[in-house]
């Protein structure tokens, strides 16, 4: 027969069973509730606790020389993918930010109005070197003995120019 206070099979004839029995219950949930109350505060003073005290010691340790006397950069670097990296890198932002501090447009104009001026002087030059080349040709089949002299407005000496 079973024990009608208990339920859980335990003979009646042995009251002290029903009672060890009922109290074992009784203290697995009494120990179970506490262990989940107990469990509870503790993580939430834990959460509240456990960032502070990790953020004062970061704070007073130098994670850069730590990072310098235990990691091994060069490790890493082989492992890093660089053209995902370089394509990650703004080059059009870049560029233009060079162009822009070393002005590059005004670095163009200079010299390519250098090369214009130099490419303009030989030009005249060489249309200087042809007209008294055709004035002699003329005066020799016009017969003249004395050859003219012809002057240019700019008085250009071939002699001086490189």
């Amino acid at each position: 027969m079973t024990n009608p206070i208990v339920g859980v099979g335990v003979p009646a004839a042995n009251p002290v069973g029903a009672l060890l029995g009922v109290a074992t219950g009784l203290v697995g949930a009494v120990t179970s509730a506490i262990e989940s109350t107990v469990s509870t505060g503790v993580n939430a003073a834990l959460d509240r606790v456990v960032p502070l005290a990790v953020s004062a010691i970061v704070d007073r340790i130098d994670l850069t020389q730590i990072v310098l006397d235990h990691v091994d950069i060069d490790a890493i670097v082989a492992k890093a993918n660089m053209d995902e990296i370089i394509d990650r890198v703004p080059m059009v932002d870049i560029a233009d930010y060079i162009i822009a501090e070393i002005d590059l447009p005004k670095i163009i104009r200079e010299s390519t109005g250098g090369v214009a001026t130099d490419a303009v002087n030989a030009a005249r030059l060489q249309a200087l070197s042809v007209d008294n080349l055709v004035n002699k040709i003329a005066d020799s089949l016009l017969l003249r003995r004395k050859g003219r002299k012809v002057e240019s407005p700019l008085k250009f000496d071939l002699a001086e120019q490189p």
